[in-house]
């Protein structure tokens, strides 16, 4: 009867919901392919939902769309990349902007979300912490790598930083190495995806300091934390932005010798529309040893010329590209590929201010063919479900009770805690 009375309570519950007339919508929508090969097993598909915007106006500064409109795409063939320079985030579970901004990611299905200048203390683990709990509400399997000066910081606040990070599980299992600025100066962050074969592809996401001085520069500013270092390491005339350029160009020298494709996704905080680097070569990347050169300029035009590398709005996109900082007349954004990599770029947007992740910088969006990219098609990872314990049945209750009693006399565990 108690049976009868639960359940005859159920369905009334669920006839009441039923005529109240709401549809509650689904948070996402799941689609499945229609037809399967012989042989191949059924693939889940999520495609994008929603629009991002093309235009927008906001504190009298407007701005339109630059380069491929922002298409649907099917997340499993479709490597979508996000880069921008948000001027700080705030992980605290009370940043509503910065959950909203994620859930937006997730509904575009970005594959992998690049931030500049984050100004946030990584190298606290409850920062850590709160970003993690802030992704998690949207992706079940992410990788996170970000960077950080080794300068200590009291406050959470801190200058400069970068933050990498792959999302869905089809993406995060070609994950095989991440890391970050190997001179401890928080530049840049990066992640090696790696696709068929011996294809490995390395995506960079980097940020390099404006041009200052050390009168001028603020104390707590990443100029700052960087020439701090610097000056207990070199001798001489102590620059940072020269630096940096120059050991990320010895260094991604090294990967690409080690036959990595390179992906660099960069707040430069220099424009070269109209400037030609010249050829200039370094020493070999040794660990812990900075790049030495009396001949380099310290012009990303150099490193990007010096490299090979391709500039993928420009070669898409006929005219000037427009000024992706807010309050100025200037590109200081960019992403490059190697030779072998441009071939798989789809398509290439600047979104308009005010968009993406917030902030004052233009937000970059990339999608790549994954299967050109990595050689191969993705998967999902079918996780195992966990199987709990039926508590309702005496039988099956009374059976678990036996075997953990005998395994606790078989390791002795009473007598364990009879010594304690």
């Amino acid at each position: 009867k108690r049976q009868e009375r639960k359940q005859n309570n159920k369905n009334r519950r669920l006839h009441n919901r039923g005529n109240k007339g709401t549809k509650h919508k689904p948070k996402y929508t799941m689609t499945y392919s229609a037809t399967v090969p012989a042989g191949h097993k059924t693939k889940k598909r999520r495609e994008t939902q929603g629009t991002i915007p093309n235009n927008t106006v906001k504190d009298g500064k407007s701005s339109t769309l630059y380069g491929h409109t922002v298409a649907n795409i099917d997340n499993r063939s479709t490597f979508r990349a996000l880069f921008q320079n948000p001027n700080g985030i705030n992980p605290h579970p009370g940043n509503y902007e910065l959950a909203l901004s994620l859930t937006e990611c997730y509904d575009n299905c970005i594959a992998l979300i690049g931030l500049a200048e984050t100004n946030r203390a990584w190298e606290k683990p409850e920062q850590q912490k709160q970003l993690r709990e802030a992704i998690h509400k949207n992706w079940s399997s992410s990788v996170v790598q970000t960077s950080t000066s080794t300068e200590e910081f009291e406050d959470n606040y801190k200058p400069g930083g970068t933050l990498t990070m792959v999302c869905e599980d089809h993406w995060t299992c070609r994950v095989r190495e991440k890391g970050e600025d190997p001179w401890g100066l928080g530049r840049w962050s990066n992640t090696l995806l790696a696709g068929k074969g011996n294809k490995k592809v390395m995506s960079i996401n980097g940020y390099i300091v404006c041009q200052s001085s050390p009168s001028s520069a603020g104390v707590t500013t990443a100029y700052k934390q960087q020439y701090n270092i610097l000056r207990d390491r070199l001798t001489g005339k102590i620059d940072p932005r020269k630096q940096g350029i120059m050991d990320m160009q010895t260094w991604i020298a090294f990967l690409i010798a080690s036959g990595i494709e390179i992906i660099l996704y960069l707040d430069a905080n220099e424009d070269i529309t109209n400037k030609t680097g010249k050829w200039c070569e370094l020493s070999p990347y040794e660990p812990q040893k900075h790049a030495v050169s009396s001949d380099h300029d310290g012009s990303l035009a150099t490193l990007v010329t010096t490299l090979g590398l391709i500039d993928v709005l420009k070669s898409q996109h006929d005219g000037i590209v427009p000024p992706t900082y807010v309050q100025g007349k200037r590109r200081l954004e960019y992403v490059f590929v190697i030779p072998g990599v441009i071939d798989s770029v789809k398509h290439s947007s600047l979104l308009p201010f005010h968009t993406g992740l917030g902030g004052d910088h233009r937000l970059l969006l990339i999608d790549f063919d994954a299967k050109r990219l990595f050689g191969e098609d993705s998967y999902d990872i079918q996780r195992p479900q966990a199987r709990g314990l039926k508590r309702n049945d005496p039988r099956i209750v009374n059976e678990y009770l036996e075997i953990v009693h005998t395994q606790l006399e078989y390791h002795k565990i009473f007598d364990k805690v009879e010594k304690l």
